[in-house]
């Protein structure tokens, strides 16, 4: 197997990994479990959830950038392909690099204008 499907399997793996640990780890923050969506006395979470956020969405990004890296080389190896294909291949790759400008500045946009950052947390989430 050569090393870019390899890159890729081990890719699938770690978000699979990310997605699974970060749900789990959302849900059992709280302590009984259902503190995570009405107020039951005397609960508590452990960890802040704005920083869980912050770390799923610091992961996503980080893999969003990976993804957008990883076919590059392949992509400039096609043999039978002209330079000028390749290039709008990957430039096609390359619109991924607005994904991540949106992920990075439209949250921050949306904390800016609302005080109550409820609406990050839901950025981050869907992003995941």
């Amino acid at each position: 197997m050569n090393l870019f499907v390899r890159l890729v399997n081990y890719t699938m793996i770690f978000q699979i990994v990310v997605f699974v640990g970060f749900i789990i780890g959302l849900l059992l923050q709280c302590r009984p479990i259902a503190y995570n969506w009405i107020d039951v006395p005397g609960g508590y979470c452990g960890l802040d959830v704005e920083t869980s956020f912050i770390i799923s969405g610091t992961i996503n990004l980080i893999v969003d950038i990976w993804l957008v890296v990883l076919p590059i080389m392949p992509v400039w190896k096609l043999q039978h392909v002209s330079k000028m294909k390749r290039f709008g291949i990957n430039a096609m790759f390359g619109l991924g690099v607005l994904w991540v400008y949106a992920f990075i500045s439209i949250p921050l946009r949306i904390k800016l204008m609302f005080v109550n950052s409820g609406s990050v947390y839901l950025w981050a989430f869907a992003s995941n």
